[in-house]
């Protein structure tokens, strides 16, 4: 080792640390990939699960898990192809902390209109070796947006719907066993309120305090006008399923008569109560995200506000909400602008107190957005999606996994702006009907390994010169051996090496 290398290798071992990045993930060739769920595994190795598709022209969609590097690099893919289904992307993924296997749920069509028919496949994957040890089939429907799942000690719980007839669906829970995938429970719930017609969830959180469980969704009220409503669902169950209390709520946004309210994520904050982010639209104005937080005890709301931006349109993730180490909350989705078709990928922080905006994050050189958040054990915070680029190749999506620094910093800032919409609600009646207990269809799936790639884009930096996101030893060897001209005089020599040194030493944004 030479002793540049030495003084080089100094200040790399003082100033490294996990960087900030902005990764496009995809497959060779013009496919389409979206990220939809993500999990940091136990060797610090971070995974998304998402969906794969080969040709828009063509129908179907694949699943797909990637694994990449702490620093984002992907290194490894799995195409989840099922024999059976029309479609089926991945949409919610944990590692079992006994095996170390992730437990990924796949939603999909068998068969599409007029007689659809859909499930939920619940299988276990070794994300490094593609073995699978178990793959069954659930009785669920598929919406087209990412259904929450959860870990709780030595079972899994599902926050989903049951097709009871086209266009109609009943909410379900399904607890299962995490070494065999099997339920412990599987319930349905029926409302005794004859205007509400459908219901689903889509995310679930339990309470670690007293063990129950708490679930977000939507309920479709056909009102008197003949006219169809979709409001919040929240509901409390007890461990094992049974039902405590059903309310459904209607945020009330100044100037407008009618809203749908769509209930998508829930989390348990400080104080033991539930924190749902939902998304609301009307006729009359742009869509909005309103977090609402409710007493955990009698489901009456605490406090709401809304994230407005004003002429666009703001919609939150599905099943993602993530509680931080002040209490805040974090989740995301993207903002549109309609005049120009565009939308960007987000990421929010809010008191959980006072609900308010902390700070926004978005890009501006694609139109995406959000699928799934959450604070990176290795520092800062990911967040995973998909993009579109604006810049050829225009029209292939990307998926998007991006870290950021503790505070989000890493890209660009919006201005948003913020009203407090009045929050009503009613306590509906329902009751439970267990779907039987039979052990659940064997799937038939296959893992095919993938060969994962790669584009960095937005705030490369300088001194990473492999441009692999992260400042290491590799980009010490990369300036040595290719005698790179880092201060652009047409020469190699030390102003090149003292420049890359100040650069090295400022780090990466």
């Amino acid at each position: 080792m030479t002793i540049t290398q030495c003084i080089l290798l100094a200040v790399l071992t003082s100033c490294a640390s996990a960087q900030p990045f902005v990764h496009s993930i995809t497959e060779p060739g013009d496919q389409y990939e979206a990220a939809n769920d993500l999990a940091v595994l136990t060797s610090q190795d971070i995974a998304f699960v998402g969906r794969f598709r080969r040709d828009f022209k063509l129908p179907g969609q694949d699943g797909w898990i990637v694994v990449h590097r702490p620093n984002g690099i992907p290194f490894l893919s799995w195409i989840i192809e099922d024999p059976d289904k029309e479609g089926n992307p991945l949409v919610a993924t944990f590692e079992d902390p006994v095996d170390k296997n992730l437990i990924v749920l796949e939603g999909g069509l068998i068969s599409s209109f007029p007689n659809d028919v859909a499930d939920l496949v619940l299988f276990k994957i070794d994300p490094f070796s593609g073995a699978l040890s178990y793959q069954w089939r659930y009785p669920g429907y598929d919406s087209g947006i990412p259904i929450g799942m959860e870990r709780d000690g030595d079972t899994g719980l599902v926050a989903a719907s049951l097709l009871n007839s086209p266009g109609i669906t009943q909410a379900t829970l399904l607890r299962f066993r995490n070494a065999d995938g099997l339920p412990i429970f599987h319930n349905r719930y029926l409302p005794l309120d004859e205007q509400i017609f459908s219901t689903a969830f889509y995310d679930v959180a339990i309470s670690p305090e007293s063990g129950d469980i708490f679930a977000v969704g939507i309920a479709k009220i056909d009102s008197d006008q003949f006219s169809v409503f979709a409001k919040i669902l929240i509901a409390r169950f007890d461990p094992v399923g049974n039902p405590i209390w059903f309310s459904l709520y209607e945020p009330v946004v100044q100037g407008t008569n009618t809203t749908n309210a769509f209930g998508y994520s829930i989390a348990i904050n400080s104080e033991n109560n539930p924190f749902v982010v939902s998304t609301v639209s009307s006729s009359l104005t742009s869509s909005l995200v309103v977090p609402l937080v409710v007493d955990g005890n009698t489901g009456a709301p605490i406090v709401s506000s809304s994230l407005q931006i004003e002429n666009h349109s703001v919609v939150s993730a599905a099943s993602s909400l993530e509680q931080l180490p002040n209490g805040d909350m974090l989740t995301g989705g993207a903002w549109t602008d309609p005049m120009f078709f565009s939308a960007s990928a987000s990421l929010w922080s809010f008191d959980e107190l006072t609900a308010q905006l902390q700070w926004d994050y978005t890009r501006e050189d694609q139109f995406g957005r959000t699928s799934t958040v959450m604070p990176d054990p290795n520092g800062g915070l990911l967040f995973a999606g998909y993009g579109i680029p604006t810049t050829a190749p225009v029209g292939f999506e990307d998926a998007l996994l991006t870290r950021t620094g503790n505070n989000g910093n890493g890209l660009c800032e919006r201005v948003t702006e913020f009203r407090s919409p009045e929050v009503s609600f009613i306590r509906v009646p329902f009751q439970v009907k267990p779907i039987a207990l039979q052990e659940p269809n064997n799937a038939g799936i296959e893992a095919i390994a993938g060969t994962p790639v790669l584009t960095v884009n937005c705030e490369v930096c300088r001194p990473d010169l492999n441009m692999d996101g992260s400042l290491d030893f590799f980009d010490i060897s990369f300036l040595l051996m290719n005698m790179v001209d880092y201060n652009g005089d047409t020469v190699f020599d030390f102003f090149d090496i003292s420049a890359y040194l100040m650069d090295f030493s400022a780090g990466c944004p």
